[in-house]
């Protein structure tokens, strides 16, 4: 087991990823491919065969989304030195449709990676609110009313709740 300090140790020293080679890393060479025609058309044929359009399927299958597994191979062909970033770019809309369109041929279930959650709404609701200037307090204040405001109509509706003054003129 190692200590805290003990891990400080382990940690590369500052700008040691400067004292390499120039051109020793495969992103620090010009690039396989230039044209962003060139690299997608080496995407499209390494994801056209056998084994590798399986692994691609089991990939999707098992519910991980497809922007991911694009952003993965693009991710990757730029450390390997295929392409630059931007022509990783320039290709992710094509080789997405590439693998959509083959996951319906293949009649499988996949999970875009584009669908709208909660939480994205929820921080898309934040920033608006702060471009608006509405300070953090006050959009919290009115959450915490809003919760206040539901918890009191629940328990006002419960069985064994005190009768509310409205509902007492209304019986008599």
């Amino acid at each position: 087991m190692t200590t805290p300090n003990a891990a400080r140790f382990q940690a590369p020293i500052p700008g040691q990823s400067l004292t390499k080679e120039v051109g020793s890393r495969p992103w620090e060479r010009p690039a396989k491919y230039s044209d962003p025609e060139e690299a997608l058309r080496h995407y499209t044929n390494a994801l056209s065969g056998p084994a590798m359009s399986g692994r691609l399927f089991d990939i999707l299958e098992s519910g991980f989304p497809v922007t991911h597994v694009v952003d993965g191979l693009t991710l990757g062909g730029v450390m390997q030195g295929l392409h630059t970033i931007d022509v990783a770019i320039l290709i992710s809309p094509a080789i997405y449709e590439f693998i959509t369109g083959v996951a319906d041929l293949a009649e499988i279930d996949y999970e875009t990676g584009l669908e709208r959650s909660e939480k994205n709404e929820m921080v898309d609701k934040t920033i608006i609110d702060r471009a608006q200037g509405k300070p953090d307090a006050e959009r919290l204040t009115e959450k915490v009313m809003e919760e206040e405001q539901q918890s009191i109509e629940e328990a006002a509706s419960s069985l064994m709740s005190r009768p509310q003054q409205d509902e007492l003129e209304g019986e008599m």
